[in-house]
Protein backbone atom coordinates (compact mmCIF):
# COMPACT_ATOMS: atom_id res chain seq x y z
CA UNK A 1 0.00 0.00 0.00
CA UNK A 2 1.29 3.45 -0.73
CA UNK A 3 2.30 5.70 2.13
CA UNK A 4 0.07 8.73 2.61
CA UNK A 5 0.97 12.14 3.94
CA UNK A 6 -0.64 12.91 7.28
CA UNK A 7 -3.71 15.11 6.86
CA UNK A 8 -2.41 17.53 9.53
CA UNK A 9 1.42 17.63 9.28
CA UNK A 10 3.31 19.08 12.24
CA UNK A 11 0.65 18.10 14.78
CA UNK A 12 1.95 15.67 17.44
CA UNK A 13 -1.37 13.78 17.73
CA UNK A 14 -3.14 14.01 14.34
CA UNK A 15 -6.57 12.56 13.64
CA UNK A 16 -7.04 10.64 10.41
CA UNK A 17 -10.26 9.24 8.92
CA UNK A 18 -9.33 7.50 5.69
CA UNK A 19 -12.07 6.04 3.46
CA UNK A 20 -9.87 3.04 2.56
CA UNK A 21 -7.03 1.16 4.22
CA UNK A 22 -4.11 3.59 4.38
CA UNK A 23 -0.52 3.58 5.64
CA UNK A 24 0.73 6.79 7.24
CA UNK A 25 4.45 7.51 7.61
CA UNK A 26 5.97 9.55 10.43
CA UNK A 27 9.43 11.09 10.25
CA UNK A 28 10.91 12.96 13.22
CA UNK A 29 14.14 14.99 13.54
CA UNK A 30 16.19 15.75 16.64
CA UNK A 31 18.30 18.85 17.31
CA UNK A 32 21.24 17.34 15.38
CA UNK A 33 19.01 16.84 12.31
CA UNK A 34 19.06 13.06 12.75
CA UNK A 35 15.82 11.44 11.69
CA UNK A 36 13.80 8.36 12.39
CA UNK A 37 10.87 7.07 10.34
CA UNK A 38 8.02 4.78 11.24
CA UNK A 39 4.68 3.91 9.69
CA UNK A 40 1.18 3.02 10.84
CA UNK A 41 -1.42 1.18 8.80
CA UNK A 42 -5.07 2.01 9.45
CA UNK A 43 -7.29 -0.78 8.17
CA UNK A 44 -10.75 0.30 7.04
CA UNK A 45 -13.25 -2.56 6.85
CA UNK A 46 -16.14 -2.30 4.36
CA UNK A 47 -19.60 -2.52 5.87
CA UNK A 48 -21.62 -5.58 4.94
CA UNK A 49 -24.21 -5.17 2.18
CA UNK A 50 -27.04 -7.66 1.56
CA UNK A 51 -29.21 -7.88 -1.57
CA UNK A 52 -31.85 -10.63 -1.51
CA UNK A 53 -32.58 -10.17 -5.22
CA UNK A 54 -35.87 -9.58 -7.02
CA UNK A 55 -39.21 -10.90 -5.78
CA UNK A 56 -40.28 -14.25 -7.25
CA UNK A 57 -43.55 -15.84 -8.42
CA UNK A 58 -44.30 -19.56 -8.52
CA UNK A 59 -47.27 -21.91 -8.65
CA UNK A 60 -47.78 -24.08 -5.55
CA UNK A 61 -45.58 -27.17 -5.77
CA UNK A 62 -42.89 -25.50 -7.88
CA UNK A 63 -39.40 -24.44 -6.79
CA UNK A 64 -37.48 -21.27 -7.54
CA UNK A 65 -33.89 -20.17 -6.95
CA UNK A 66 -33.30 -16.97 -5.00
CA UNK A 67 -30.58 -14.65 -6.32
CA UNK A 68 -28.93 -13.12 -3.27
CA UNK A 69 -25.64 -11.27 -3.14
CA UNK A 70 -23.45 -10.12 -0.27
CA UNK A 71 -20.54 -7.71 -0.16
CA UNK A 72 -18.12 -6.40 2.45
CA UNK A 73 -14.93 -7.46 4.20
CA UNK A 74 -14.74 -10.73 6.17
CA UNK A 75 -18.48 -11.49 6.03
CA UNK A 76 -20.81 -14.43 6.43
CA UNK A 77 -24.44 -14.68 5.31
CA UNK A 78 -27.55 -16.75 5.97
CA UNK A 79 -31.25 -16.84 5.06
CA UNK A 80 -34.17 -16.82 7.49
CA UNK A 81 -36.55 -18.40 8.15
CA UNK A 82 -35.13 -21.87 7.44
CA UNK A 83 -38.43 -23.36 6.23
CA UNK A 84 -38.84 -24.61 2.64
CA UNK A 85 -35.24 -23.71 1.68
CA UNK A 86 -32.52 -26.14 0.59
CA UNK A 87 -29.57 -24.23 2.12
CA UNK A 88 -29.61 -21.24 4.45
CA UNK A 89 -25.88 -20.73 3.78
CA UNK A 90 -26.10 -20.43 -0.02
CA UNK A 91 -26.54 -17.08 -1.79
CA UNK A 92 -28.69 -18.88 -4.42
CA UNK A 93 -30.81 -21.37 -2.47
CA UNK A 94 -33.79 -23.18 -3.98
CA UNK A 95 -37.06 -22.56 -2.15
CA UNK A 96 -40.49 -24.21 -2.35
CA UNK A 97 -42.89 -22.50 0.04
CA UNK A 98 -46.50 -23.75 -0.07
CA UNK A 99 -47.89 -20.23 0.54
CA UNK A 100 -46.70 -16.64 0.08
CA UNK A 101 -43.42 -16.31 1.94
CA UNK A 102 -40.80 -13.66 2.72
CA UNK A 103 -37.16 -14.64 3.09
CA UNK A 104 -34.51 -12.41 4.67
CA UNK A 105 -30.85 -12.47 3.67
CA UNK A 106 -28.60 -11.37 6.53
CA UNK A 107 -24.98 -10.43 5.87
CA UNK A 108 -22.81 -10.12 8.97
CA UNK A 109 -19.26 -8.94 9.53
CA UNK A 110 -17.30 -11.66 11.37
CA UNK A 111 -15.26 -9.30 13.60
CA UNK A 112 -17.73 -6.64 14.72
CA UNK A 113 -21.45 -6.15 15.05
CA UNK A 114 -22.23 -4.81 11.58
CA UNK A 115 -25.15 -6.62 9.93
CA UNK A 116 -27.14 -5.79 6.80
CA UNK A 117 -30.41 -7.42 5.75
CA UNK A 118 -32.66 -7.45 2.71
CA UNK A 119 -35.91 -9.28 1.96
CA UNK A 120 -37.32 -11.15 -1.04
CA UNK A 121 -41.01 -12.00 -1.37
CA UNK A 122 -42.04 -15.29 -2.98
CA UNK A 123 -45.61 -15.09 -4.31
CA UNK A 124 -47.22 -18.55 -4.45
CA UNK A 125 -50.21 -18.88 -6.74
CA UNK A 126 -52.50 -21.74 -5.72
CA UNK A 127 -54.08 -24.23 -8.08
CA UNK A 128 -57.49 -22.98 -9.15
CA UNK A 129 -60.31 -25.51 -9.12
CA UNK A 130 -63.75 -24.60 -10.42
CA UNK A 131 -66.77 -26.83 -10.01
CA UNK A 132 -67.98 -28.60 -13.14
CA UNK A 133 -71.62 -28.04 -12.20
CA UNK A 134 -73.64 -25.54 -10.16
CA UNK A 135 -77.23 -24.49 -9.54
CA UNK A 136 -78.58 -20.99 -9.91
CA UNK A 137 -79.96 -19.19 -6.88
CA UNK A 138 -83.57 -17.97 -6.66
CA UNK A 139 -82.31 -14.39 -7.10
CA UNK A 140 -81.17 -15.16 -10.62
CA UNK A 141 -77.51 -14.90 -9.73
CA UNK A 142 -75.13 -17.78 -9.35
CA UNK A 143 -72.44 -18.18 -6.72
CA UNK A 144 -69.46 -20.37 -7.44
CA UNK A 145 -66.81 -21.28 -4.92
CA UNK A 146 -63.60 -21.46 -6.92
CA UNK A 147 -60.85 -22.82 -4.67
CA UNK A 148 -57.53 -20.98 -4.95
CA UNK A 149 -58.92 -17.96 -6.83
CA UNK A 150 -58.49 -15.74 -3.77
CA UNK A 151 -54.69 -16.12 -4.07
CA UNK A 152 -54.67 -14.19 -7.35
CA UNK A 153 -54.64 -10.42 -6.76
CA UNK A 154 -55.59 -9.63 -10.36
CA UNK A 155 -59.16 -9.58 -11.62
CA UNK A 156 -60.48 -12.70 -13.26
CA UNK A 157 -62.99 -11.94 -16.03
CA UNK A 158 -66.28 -13.82 -16.04
CA UNK A 159 -68.62 -14.08 -19.00
CA UNK A 160 -72.35 -13.65 -18.56
CA UNK A 161 -74.60 -15.17 -21.21
CA UNK A 162 -77.48 -13.02 -19.93
CA UNK A 163 -75.70 -9.73 -20.67
CA UNK A 164 -73.20 -11.04 -23.23
CA UNK A 165 -70.38 -9.32 -21.34
CA UNK A 166 -67.42 -10.26 -19.23
CA UNK A 167 -66.96 -8.81 -15.76
CA UNK A 168 -65.56 -9.58 -12.33
CA UNK A 169 -67.03 -8.92 -8.93
CA UNK A 170 -64.86 -10.06 -6.01
CA UNK A 171 -66.75 -11.17 -2.91
CA UNK A 172 -66.42 -9.43 0.41
CA UNK A 173 -65.50 -12.81 1.88
CA UNK A 174 -63.61 -15.00 -0.63
CA UNK A 175 -64.85 -18.25 0.94
CA UNK A 176 -68.41 -17.31 -0.03
CA UNK A 177 -67.55 -17.50 -3.73
CA UNK A 178 -67.59 -15.27 -6.77
CA UNK A 179 -70.96 -13.73 -7.64
CA UNK A 180 -71.92 -13.12 -11.25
Amino acid sequence: MPTTVCPTPGVPDPIASPAATTTYAVQVFDLNNCSSTDSLMITVLKKPVADAGPDKKIVAGQTVALNGSAAGDNISWYWTPPQYIDSVASLSPVVSPPIDFTYTLACKHRQWCGTATDEVFVRVFQKVTAPNAFSPMATGSTTLVIDGLDTYPESVPMYSTATASAYFIPPAIPALGWRF
